[in-house]
């Protein structure tokens, strides 16, 4: 669906862009109807079928030639490209609203079996990327490869940004009122591991801050982590943990994060 949707956009932006050159062809076509066929006058004695024919012939003529004449001013005009070039416009902006309704669908479907796991565990975890980060930055390649080789260069860039802000908003949905039910600071080191995961991904692309998408949990990991926070927070060799926080932190996508 996703790369279908991507071929659609793809082969009107193509289009769009050959409109000139097809004007030029039309322009080149119409030239041999400028000129209307001169038709003799029927020689004597000829028969009135003749005369009939010459002038449905004559009159043939005429018509294609005044055809012709609309099809160039409409040409020269900017009329019939401008009305071309904005249904392409919409077909292009239609295919590409769909392959990010595809995609962000495709991302919170990713990051909810992140909710899944262990938010309380009673010792630090593995120092490696979680498996839905695996599963996410593997969709993510096979998207943006495919992007770069059908898509225009600013719509890929587009995909990419909203690709991983819909990914750093998914994440921050963890914390908020339909997310886990508590976490402790393993779970936190946890998630910043993964967040940098994901935003070394983002640098290999080169895409101008294209990591930056990814701030808002990069910085609630470092806020939550750093020492003044981290006293606040239970212990969690204990096997404590917290099932909210109470007044401290509220992100970019309205989500608030309270510390006790």
């Amino acid at each position: 669906m996703l790369r279908e949707c991507m071929k659609v956009a793809a082969n009107a932006c193509a289009l769009s862009a050959a409109l000139d050159g097809l004007d030029d062809w039309t322009i080149q076509q119409a030239r041999p109807e400028w000129v209307v066929p001169q038709v003799a006058a029927p020689p004597a004695g000829s028969s009135q079928g003749s005369s009939t024919a010459g002038l449905a012939a004559a009159a043939a003529a005429a018509g294609k030639l005044e055809r012709a004449r609309r099809r160039k001013a409409a040409i020269a005009s900017g009329a019939l490209t401008n009305t071309v070039q904005a249904a392409l416009r919409a077909l292009q902006d239609a295919s590409e609203r769909d392959v990010l309704r595809s995609l962000t669908g495709r991302i919170e479907q990713l990051l909810q079996g992140s909710r899944k796991g262990d938010w309380q565990p009673l010792e630090q975890l593995p120092p490696s990327q979680s498996g839905w980060v695996d599963a996410l930055l593997s969709y993510l390649q096979e998207t943006f490869d495919a992007g770069l080789k059908l898509l225009p260069r600013s719509s890929v860039v587009h995909l990419m940004r909203l690709a991983l802000r819909a990914t750093a908003a998914a994440a921050m949905r963890a914390f908020g009122p339909d997310g886990v039910k508590g976490f402790n600071l393993y779970a936190v080191e946890k998630l910043a591991v993964n967040v940098a995961t994901i935003e070394r991904f983002a640098g290999r692309w080169g895409v101008a801050s294209l990591a930056d998408e990814l701030a808002e949990p990069n910085q609630l990991c470092k806020l939550l982590l750093s020492s003044k926070v981290s006293r606040a927070l239970p212990c969690p060799q204990f096997g404590k943990s917290i099932s909210s926080l109470k007044a401290c932190y509220t992100t970019q996508t309205g989500i608030a994060i309270h510390l006790a």
